[in-house]
């Protein structure tokens, strides 16, 4: 039997994961200090790591993988500033990503929304992996937007 959808239905996953040194990391910090940091962190991020994490370099090393892994699981076309994938602190850990600037526009253009993340630090590694939800729509030329959740089925 065939099953011709008329409506937008789940679209398929892409997963990105990344892994970071924290040693190394740690050795560019400490080398270049705020500079390197604001290339790669939102003044928010830093701000939540220095108020809430027990290694403040640790926390932003994690962070730093997670951002990693949305863009290995977004596939932007052009180059996406760092800072314009936010980390949001949460629980005792990085627990929220926000994608804005060239980040969210790379989003909406592939049709994508994040759907859940991962991240650990053991051994002096910390690694993320991210989960997006790319939206399919069979039947239609219309694409639903990636943050309306009723029109891809999503309720």
């Amino acid at each position: 039997m065939v099953i011709a959808a008329t409506r937008p239905i789940d679209g398929t996953f892409r997963v990105g994961t990344d892994i970071i040194d924290l040693a190394r990391f740690r050795s560019h910090v400490l080398r270049h200090g705020a500079p390197f940091l604001t290339r790669l962190f939102t003044r928010e991020e830093i701000d939540a790591a220095e108020r809430w994490a027990v290694d403040i370099v640790a926390a932003l090393g994690t962070a730093l993988a997670i951002k990693k892994a949305v863009l290995a699981a977004v596939r932007p076309t052009g180059a996406i500033p760092l800072t314009d994938i936010v980390v949001g602190w949460g629980h005792g850990e990085w627990a929220s990503v926000v994608l804005r600037g060239e980040a969210g526009r790379a989003a909406v253009a592939q049709d994508v929304t994040v759907a859940d993340m991962a991240c650990a630090r053991s051994g002096g590694i910390a690694t993320a992996s991210v989960i997006v939800r790319t939206s399919l729509v069979t039947g239609s030329l219309d694409r639903a937007t990636p943050y309306d959740s009723a029109a891809i089925g999503h309720n």
